[in-house]
């Protein structure tokens, strides 16, 4: 009798952690959806592809405009940081020696004046060069979107599988990159003519809606502000001014007068890994104290 009721309560003991267990994962799953794209998506999603050709493709969730951009792994980008100009076929590598991917998201989306939003680029350390790399104007497929290292979660990969299978190839507008002759003659991306003829191409339509203002506060590099107020007027977001104020190195903030905080505050917070706070504006609807990184989008 004592045998038998050892064995019910073992098995109760078990199912009960076996429910427990479920429970802990069924709510992870929840969580993760809901933070995901799935979710969340964006009315544009921008995605990076760096192999052999670093390719940006801009999908327009609700107008079905999309834009494709692919650089020459000869040509040489400007690296925000402080590394100065560095080639793009050897981007991957540096992120590999530095250990630090975000570096891909930041130096296209400096180039490019936009939130990139994913990407995905193979866990190795080899340097592409043109003369190898073959023109691939094609979609990620699923050894990019599912193999590749990335900041995507597996739903946001799944996501995007789906997304961009129903994406017809001859829809998608292809834009161009410009080179231009830096002081060491070398060739170098025309940041200033891609932003010049494609700019307003990726405005988002819930920014736009909104039509918050945005001040930028720094404390010693402005060209980290400006390049940081570039990449919000890129997406449609309206920088109406940048100042500087001593303030110690804090973390980044991005500052509303309302708890309920709009789309555009949740994402410069979310881009830019700021906090995000409820306090009083006065010229501007939202206020981006840069702090921790101001030097972080030096290009000096």
């Amino acid at each position: 009798m004592k045998k038998r009721k050892a064995r019910v309560l073992k098995k109760i003991s078990f199912n009960l952690t076996f429910l427990f267990f479920l429970m802990l994962i069924t709510i992870y799953i929840v969580i993760s959806i809901t933070k995901s794209l799935i979710v969340n998506k964006p009315d544009r999603i921008n995605i990076l592809k760096y192999d052999n050709n670093a390719t940006i493709y801009s999908l327009g969730i609700s107008d079905e405009s999309n834009y494709l951009t692919s650089f020459n792994p000869d040509m040489k980008i400007l690296i925000p940081g402080g590394y100065g100009y560095y080639r793009i076929g050897a981007l991957g590598k540096l992120v590999k020696l530095e250990k630090n991917d975000m570096l891909l998201q930041k130096t296209l989306s400096y180039a490019t004046s936009i939130y990139i939003d994913r990407y995905f680029y193979p866990n190795t350390s080899k340097i592409y060069y043109n003369s190898e790399a073959k023109k691939d104007l094609s979609l990620p497929g699923f050894k990019e979107l599912f193999f590749y290292k990335s900041n995507s979660s597996f739903w946001d990969r799944m996501y995007l599988f789906f997304k961009l299978m129903f994406i017809e190839k001859n829809k998608v507008n292809i834009l161009n990159t410009y080179e231009r002759l830096n002081e060491n003659k070398e060739k170098v991306f025309d940041k200033d003519m891609f932003d010049k003829n494609y700019k307003g191409l990726f405005y988002r339509k819930a920014y736009r809606d909104e039509r918050k203002s945005v001040q930028i506060i720094y404390s010693n590099n402005y060209d980290s502000a400006f390049i940081i107020g570039q990449i919000l007027e890129g997406n449609g977001i309206r920088v109406v001014d940048i100042s500087d104020k001593t303030y110690k190195n804090q973390k980044c903030q991005v500052i509303e007068n309302t708890k309920n905080f709009t789309d555009t505050a949740k994402s410069i917070s979310l881009f830019f890994n700021c906090d995000l706070l409820t306090d009083k504006t006065e010229i501007s609807d939202i206020i981006l104290n840069l702090g921790n990184i101001e030097n972080k989008w030096s290009i000096k």
